[in-house]
């Protein structure tokens, strides 16, 4: 399975503590592209490696650079997974599941254009049940569309990564256009795949105060002894905890 994760060139400090858990909670022999803009002068680990998508210009280029990726670049069909640099991951992940999630990709039969691989599905509405502890998520909901941690089919996400779109953009107009569009977007019932901290707000001026707390788990957080280990190897700096 082929995992993207993009990156702008303010965030790429966070692309550390990212790497960091990812191997600890997924694993550190599953290969990683970045897709981002200047390298980073830090060493990747491993099973990460780079490619720039040219200038870092104007966030309304985006969905044009990555367009331009999907297309020229990853030449297959199969599915992938994307996440961005923020999707903090906050424990283990259960691989089996992705797995199996990725073979329910294979066997539907039909449009199947994502699947949610974290509790995002959480608030939004959900309609027939599917084998495997899988809902649908129904048509006419208001956020088909998302940057979290997801199985894409290409086609898919070509249909909605309309050039000249911010991420929020991608987000909010692509879910309009997605209504009613005869795709079916998965999601797990509950014991989700994968959890995660949505590690900056976009709102914030600060791009260095880090969120450790769990997305849609009030009162869950990265466990402390994780983020000393992280402060403790340089991987983050203490006054980046929010």
């Amino acid at each position: 399975m082929n995992i993207f994760v993009s990156t702008s060139n303010k965030y790429l400090h966070l692309l550390k503590p990212f790497m960091f858990l990812f191997n600890k909670f997924w694993s550190e022999d599953q290969p990683v592209t970045i897709l981002g803009y200047k390298k980073p002068e830090f060493e990747l680990e491993k099973n990460f490696k780079f490619f720039s998508l040219g200038e870092d210009d104007n966030v309304n280029n985006w969905s044009s650079d990555l367009r331009r990726y999907f297309e020229l670049e990853y030449i297959s069909e199969e599915p992938f997974i994307y996440l961005m640099e923020d999707c903090l991951i906050t424990e283990k992940v259960n691989l089996s599941f992705v797995k199996s999630l990725e073979n329910v990709y294979h066997q539907t039969i039909g449009k199947l254009g994502r699947i949610l691989l974290s509790n995002d599905v959480k608030g939004l509405r959900v309609q027939s049940v599917f084998p495997h502890n899988l809902v649908e998520i129904c048509q006419d909901e208001n956020w088909r569309i998302s940057t979290s941690i997801s199985l894409w089919d290409k086609r898919y996400w070509l249909k909605y990564l309309i050039s000249g779109r911010t991420p929020w953009e991608f987000e909010v107009e692509g879910s309009k256009e997605a209504k009613n569009d005869g795709w079916h977007i998965l999601a797990m019932k509950d014991n989700y795949p994968s959890y995660f901290t949505n590690g900056i707000s976009r709102h914030d001026n600060d791009l260095f105060k880090i969120d450790f707390n769990y997305w849609k788990e009030p009162g869950k957080r990265l466990d402390q002894n994780i983020i000393n280990e992280m402060i403790e190897k340089d991987i983050i700096k203490k006054e980046w905890i929010k």
